[in-house]
């Protein structure tokens, strides 16, 4: 269950990654702005990744 967890949590990182690039080259090419979705999704990832690091850190 561990590593199924640990996978999960790469794959979100990763996901995450994609989406601000892919909101990013969209916001670029459109001229849309796509700032909101951009802020929320860093957000996401500084707090998946925060509470990563707590958690492992304690351990």
């Amino acid at each position: 269950m561990l590593n199924g967890l640990y996978k999960s949590y790469h794959l979100l990182s990763a996901a995450i990654i994609i989406g601000i690039a892919a909101a990013t080259f969209y916001s670029l090419i459109t001229d849309d702005s796509q700032l909101f979705s951009i802020i929320v999704m860093c957000m996401i990832l500084l707090v998946v990744n925060g509470r990563y690091l707590l958690t492992i850190r304690n351990k």
